[in-house]
């Protein structure tokens, strides 16, 4: 019962991260933040690019932005 229950909050925690209600852009934290590098169709869309350039640009952070 304890593993069902593990299963159904990973299952919830995936499905808010994987929302499709938003895409996801990718800024710089350095400075003020507001330096925008790229825009995500979904969550891995972003972190696959922020995976690829993080040692040329530096630290990045994800900001979602609701779809219209």
């Amino acid at each position: 019962m304890k593993n069902y229950l593990y299963l159904l909050l990973f299952i919830g925690v995936l499905g808010c991260v994987s929302d499709k209600r938003y895409t996801y852009q990718v800024h710089l934290v350095s400075g003020d933040g507001a330096m925008h590098l790229y825009t995500g169709h979904d969550y891995e869309d972003a972190m696959s690019y922020m995976k690829e350039y993080e040692k040329s640009h530096g630290d990045m952070k994800l900001v979602p932005v609701p779809k219209d």
